[in-house]
C-alpha cells in the first residue's frame, strides 16, 4: 500500500479515537491496512504516529503492547523517499519531529 498524507492522517485518527492498542489493531485490520508486530530499532521506543523509513518499507507505529518498548504494532506501507516521509511527519506533528 502506498503511503499518502491521507492514509497517514486516517491512521493517526484511529490512534486518537481508540485508546486501547487492541482496538486500534482491530479497526485498522478491518480497513485493510497491513499490520505487523515488529521489534523496535530505536533504543527508547519511537513516537506513536510517526512514519519511520526502513530499507524495504515505511512503517507507522500505532503502539507498544509488549515489554518495555521492545516491540510495537506497525502499519506497513510501500517504501517511500525520505523527503516524502519527512513532509508527512512535519505536517502531522507541526515540525516538532526531525
Amino acid at each position: 500500500m502506498k503511503l499518502t498524507k491521507q492514509r497517514a492522517t486516517a491512521v493517526r485518527k484511529v490512534i486518537t479515537e481508540h485508546r486501547l492498542i487492541q482496538d486500534r489493531v482491530r479497526v485498522l485490520y478491518k480497513r485493510g491496512y497491513d499490520l505487523k508486530l515488529s521489534s523496535l530499532v530505536c533504543k527508547w521506543g519511537c513516537i506513536v504516529g510517526k512514519v519511520h523509513k526502513y530499507s524495504h518499507t515505511s512503517r507507522l507505529q500505532i503502539g507498544t503492547p509488549y515489554g518495555y518498548y521492545k516491540y510495537a504494532w506497525m502499519v506497513i506501507f510501500d517504501p517511500s523517499t525520505e523527503e516524502e516521509i519527512s513532509k508527512i511527519n512535519k505536517d502531522l506533528f507541526g515540525g516538532l519531529v526531525k
